[in-house]
């Protein structure tokens, strides 16, 4: 803001008595005046040129925005290094509020060479308005509470802006009247709507795009994790998030967790715990108090205290992740000391579909923790899939996801 305001200081002129323009902040130059070898021309020309820096600033910016999900398709590491300090502070389907942003500092910018107050005054309201029910739309912080900040920000200038209007010399005191009680309104309407809308996220009553997460190893659980997504997307609507289907960045992956998952399910196995990203999921579920449920595989055993109290020299680039996110390693201690004495749903040995279907419908109905019915038949697939590992879960989840891919064909 205040680098457009300097460049545009030729084009800020005051009205005097005597029908001449003056420079706002040079009242001895006389502004618009046709003699080329004044003050005012050269002025001109030199803030049209300096203009250029801002506009081209804008220009780059918004080109990174075009680029942004074709970057993320293509896995643009180069580019994510670069320039993801423009869109790491916005939730995925908000990167482009960087603009939202710039766009405000530019008008507000402008708004001093207009000449006239009354018009000054209706353009910030109607900039801040804007912004404010942007802001309560799309809730674009990655942070929660900066969504909040914001919304106040803009709703107490917009009233800001209605009550100085008041003070407008010369001003049409029945325009202004309906135009502050209007501003007001929105105002206080969108302020009101801003304030019920978590309140109905935290009570059910709106859902968030995601109804599951699953926190997994690959390794360990990739299987059973797609065998999961299968049978619960069979239930119904129930969107699944599922890092191979739906994760487009690392770096908006714990953005999901935070704003945008309605239960965190953790498939904790031997060393699910021990790797930096699933460390960073559950830290950022317990630290934005997600629902979470706790799956026990057979391999699992759970953290022991002295573990936690150590916890950053047992998993690698764990430090790293957590100034790179923003984590705080007490909050990693944390979460970690929570799920580790929480029960969870025991998964049997023994997995079949039918002990899959009984899963399903306990996270559906939301149990966490208890025992899962298990068939001791073994799982029926077609003759080409065999199961390498016979009787462990991750192999009877193997051959269930072979079965659905083969007998399409």
């Amino acid at each position: 803001i205040s680098v457009t305001v300097t460049i545009l200081q030729p084009l800020q002129c005051n009205l005097n008595p005597n029908g001449q323009w003056t420079a706002q902040a040079y009242e001895d130059v006389i502004c618009w005046q046709h003699d080329v070898d004044g003050d005012h021309p050269i002025m001109l020309v030199v803030g049209i040129l300096a203009l250029f820096v801002p506009v081209a600033m804008f220009a780059k910016v918004f080109k990174l925005v075009r680029q942004f999900p074709s970057a993320l398709k293509a896995e643009d590491t180069q580019f994510m290094r670069s320039y993801g300090f423009v869109f790491f502070r916005f939730r995925p389907h908000a990167h482009w509020y960087i603009l939202v942003i710039m766009s405000r500092s530019v008008v507000v910018g402008l708004v001093p060479i207009i000449p006239d107050s009354f018009a000054q005054v209706y353009v910030l309201q109607i900039v801040f308005l804007v912004c404010l029910i942007s802001c309560v739309y799309y809730q674009p912080w990655r942070i929660p509470l900066l969504n909040f900040v914001d919304v106040v920000f803009s709703g107490v200038l917009t009233l800001f802006m209605s009550i100085t209007a008041s003070c407008v010399h010369n001003a049409n005191t029945k325009t202004l009247g309906w135009m502050c009680l209007s501003m007001v309104c929105v105002a206080l309407a969108v302020l009101v709507v801003a304030v019920l809308l978590p309140l109905l996220r935290r009570c059910g009553k709106l859902s968030k795009p995601y109804d599951f997460f699953l926190c997994h190893c690959k390794a360990e659980a990739g299987a059973f994790a797609r065998w999961m997504k299968v049978e619960l997307l069979r239930r119904g609507k129930h969107d699944v998030f599922l890092d191979a289907d739906n994760l487009e960045s690392l770096d908006c992956l714990l953005g999901y967790i935070a704003a945008d998952v309605q239960t965190f399910v953790v498939l904790a196995t031997s060393t699910v715990f021990l790797r930096p990203w699933p460390v960073g999921e559950v830290t950022t579920a317990h630290s934005n108090h997600v629902p979470s449920i706790l799956l026990e595989m057979p391999d699992y055993e759970r953290l022991k205290l002295s573990d936690i109290q150590k916890f950053e020299t047992l998993v690698p680039d764990l430090e790293s992740l957590c100034v790179d996110n923003g984590i705080a390693l007490p909050s990693v201690r944390a979460a970690l000391a929570a799920f580790s004495e929480r029960g969870g749903l025991e998964v049997p040995t023994g997995f079949t579909s039918p002990a899959m279907s009984s899963l399903a419908t306990m996270l559906i109905a939301g149990i966490p923790s208890g025992s899962i019915t298990c068939d001791v038949q073994p799982l029926q697939v077609l003759p080409r899939v065999g199961i390498v590992r016979e009787g462990t879960v991750e192999a009877n989840a193997t051959a269930f996801v072979l079965q659905r891919l083969l007998a399409r064909h």
